[in-house]
């Protein structure tokens, strides 16, 4: 994930122990605000931030499969099937389906607990305008709290 860049740079001081006018002239902006036309200007630019992609369910299950540790194993079942030794060929056959549905469960599980913690803690921030307020993208901060600001719907 990118880094925002201070405005005294990466070895400057940091944002939160810089002045409010030395962080407005870094992010080129002023400490009232960005005026609506500049800020639509800067959103279009800026493009949104992309979601993280949910990995789908087939896939996940496919991929625990990638194992050098499974492959050897489903090797040695293909070679036990070509020599006909049908009971060997089953039980590692099973015992490989067996770990890879245990895996899948486990990571399946924690991705969708993952989505769910995501889901309530979804980052924005909501800052004056000139206009009205606006959502912006995760890499644009407020600088300071606009008193001027409508109350939350």
């Amino acid at each position: 994930m990118p880094r925002a860049s201070t405005p005294a740079g990466p070895s400057g001081p940091s944002p939160w122990s810089s002045s409010v006018d030395a962080l407005a002239q870094g992010l080129r902006t002023s400490p009232s605000g960005l005026s609506a036309t500049e800020s639509g200007q800067r959103r279009a630019a800026a493009g949104s931030a992309p979601l993280p992609s949910r990995t789908k369910a087939l896939r996940l299950f496919l991929q625990q499969f990638k194992s050098p540790l499974v492959l050897i194993l489903v090797f040695a079942a293909t070679v036990s099937v070509l020599t006909r030794d049908w009971v060997d060929a089953g039980i590692v056959l099973a015992i490989v389906l067996a770990s890879a549905a245990l895996s899948f469960q486990q990571e399946y599980r924690a991705g969708r607990a993952i989505e769910k913690m995501l889901a309530r803690i979804a980052p924005s921030a909501r800052c004056c305008a000139t206009v009205s307020p606006l959502l912006l993208p995760p890499t644009t901060s407020c600088l300071a709290t606009c008193s001027s600001c409508p109350p939350a719907a």
